[in-house]
């Protein structure tokens, strides 16, 4: 017959493991953090889409209109709803040279910000402004 082995060994190893389990999901966020990051990553990557497709038609066609569909100079249709949700992308033209462009993220904006840059300028809110290509 076989003896068990009891003892305090056994328990702390097995306590150990289980801290160590919950300290890893503490830090990481678990499973379910990981999949907000990759939600809003496509999100973040659908606004720099958007930002392309702006800069496009403003070089191709001088236009800064906001309404950012396909053309023939500017073929590349970004996706204009969020993925998720079907909240569409807001695309606010505030001048000639300038476009905010905004999405709803689920992480806190300081979270976001150090994520992410995409090289688009300062991120507030969820909005990006950017600076449109001048025709020519």
């Amino acid at each position: 017959m076989a003896e068990r082995v009891q003892g305090w060994p056994v328990w702390a190893i097995t306590a150990l493991a289980l801290a160590a389990i919950g300290g890893g999901l503490a830090v990481t966020g678990g499973p379910m953090q990981g999949r907000v990051e990759r939600r809003d990553d496509v999100r973040r990557s659908d606004i720099a889409a958007l930002a392309r497709q702006a800069n496009c038609l403003s070089a191709a066609e001088g236009r800064a209109d906001g309404e950012l569909s396909a053309t023939a100079l500017c073929p590349d249709p970004p996706r204009l709803d969020d993925p998720y949700t079907g909240t569409p992308y807001r695309v606010e033209p505030l001048d000639g040279r300038h476009m905010r462009l905004c999405a709803e993220f689920e992480q806190d904006e300081d979270r976001l910000s150090r994520r992410w840059a995409y090289g688009l300028g300062e991120w507030q809110g969820g909005c990006v402004v950017i600076q449109l290509s001048q025709p020519g």
